[in-house]
């Protein structure tokens, strides 16, 4: 039975949606439209019924134009069946690459800023970023932002992972990397100090508590070098590409 449109809309798999979007090069399926700005349409009107074969990317305009029960501009089910038949038969302009170089960029353009947002707070006089000191001490904002990213990676997988490995395989490493730094200051060695997580491993004064900071600041200095060094690879990446990419957060001088 068809779930009412009324009710909660069931999440569709990021694996699925995924497919559905390369399938279709990440453009609306309706031919001559192309639009960028896509939604995912259940063909037989269930929500329920996630399978890949059910489902087909349509600009907003073309979406409304799906629900319509009658008129002339409706486009019924037996429509969208023959637009998935052709995207199925044609599953990708581009033989040797599931992807569009422009829609790569705005891809990451979207993950670049939303790091860069992640890793920056407001110490109430301006906005700042990742510094020297990073792993002695960790903004509770940062904290935060940090852990409902890693918490949630819908929206990473579907909407800003890219296809192409080069910039594929800088995006999972930052990611990596920020597991990282979350599982370490979500340990019991980080203490609440107002606003902040601070490092304390121990008795201050106690024996090697001091390496063990420095050792600590080291490993995070280690981090965050290698996630300034990796987002801004990814911001000469989208440069060499047909949609160009701002400056990222930090501009072009960030660095430790």
């Amino acid at each position: 039975m068809n779930q009412p449109y009324g009710r909660p809309r069931p999440h569709i798999p990021a694996d699925v949606e995924r497919q559905v979007k390369v399938e279709a090069g990440h453009r609306c399926a309706v031919t001559h439209c192309q639009d960028p700005f896509i939604e995912l349409h259940h063909i037989d009107g269930n929500r329920e019924n996630n399978d890949p074969a059910n489902l087909i990317p349509l600009c907003g305009t073309h979406h409304a134009r799906a629900h319509q029960t009658s008129g002339q501009t409706r486009i019924s089910p037996e429509d969208l069946r023959h637009y998935k038949k052709r995207l199925v038969a044609a599953p990708s302009q581009f033989p040797t690459q599931a992807f569009l170089p422009a829609e790569e960029a705005r891809r990451v353009a979207a993950f670049v800023s939303t790091i860069s947002e992640t890793l920056s707070w407001h110490d109430g006089e301006s906005i700042q970023f990742i510094d020297d000191q990073f792993g002695y001490w960790f903004p509770v904002q940062v904290y935060k932002k940090l852990r409902a990213l890693l918490e949630d990676r819908r929206s990473y997988e579907v909407d800003m992972r890219s296809f192409d490995p080069e910039a594929m395989a800088h995006q999972d490493a930052i990611m990596r990397a920020l597991e990282v730094m979350l599982n370490e200051v979500s340990g019991y060695d980080y203490v609440r100090v107002g606003y902040t997580l601070s490092y304390r491993p121990g008795e201050k004064g106690s024996p090697g508590y001091d390496q063990r900071v420095e050792q600590q600041i080291a490993r995070f200095n280690a981090l965050a070098r290698e996630l300034v060094g990796r987002l801004h690879s990814l911001n000469e990446y989208s440069s060499r590409r047909p949609v160009g990419l701002a400056s990222g957060f930090w501009g072009d001088s960030g660095s430790l």
